[in-house]
Order: C-alpha cells, then sequence, then structure tokens
C-alpha cells in the first residue's frame, strides 16, 4: 500500500472494546433487569472470546440474578 503525498493516513475503525461492551451496556441492560438482552450480548462476546475472564465473570452475576428474581417470585 501506498500513501500518496499530502494524503493522512486513516487509522483503522474498530468499534468498542468487548470491556467497554460489559462495562456499558451490559451493566445497563443488567441494571435495567433486562437479563436477556444482556445475557445475549454477553453470549457474542463469549462466541469470539471463550474465556474471557469480564463476559464469564457478566454471565455468572446475570445467572444469579435471574435466579435471585425468580426466587422472589
Amino acid at each position: 500500500m501506498r500513501l500518496q503525498l499530502g494524503e493522512p493516513a486513516k487509522p483503522p475503525v474498530t468499534g468498542p472494546t468487548p470491556e467497554q461492551i460489559l462495562r456499558t451496556r451490559v451493566n445497563s441492560l443488567w441494571q435495567d433487569g433486562k437479563y436477556e438482552q444482556a445475557t445475549q450480548v454477553v453470549d457474542q462476546i463469549l462466541a469470539s472470546s471463550p474465556n474471557h475472564p469480564q463476559a464469564l465473570f457478566w454471565k455468572k452475576k446475570i445467572r444469579a440474578s435471574q435466579e435471585a428474581e425468580a426466587r422472589a417470585q
């Protein structure tokens, strides 16, 4: 790949990191009690990184919340 003079190099386009997704989107869904949606997002992360420690933590946290809610009903 050759750059033409005068053209600035463009950084690669990247999305949020799994950590950012867990910290923002999953946390928000979990706080709103939207456990199924939160689980789907976590599962997407685990599909590409099966041993992602934070995703595994969230999976357990969401499951515990679902179980606690089921017991309370």
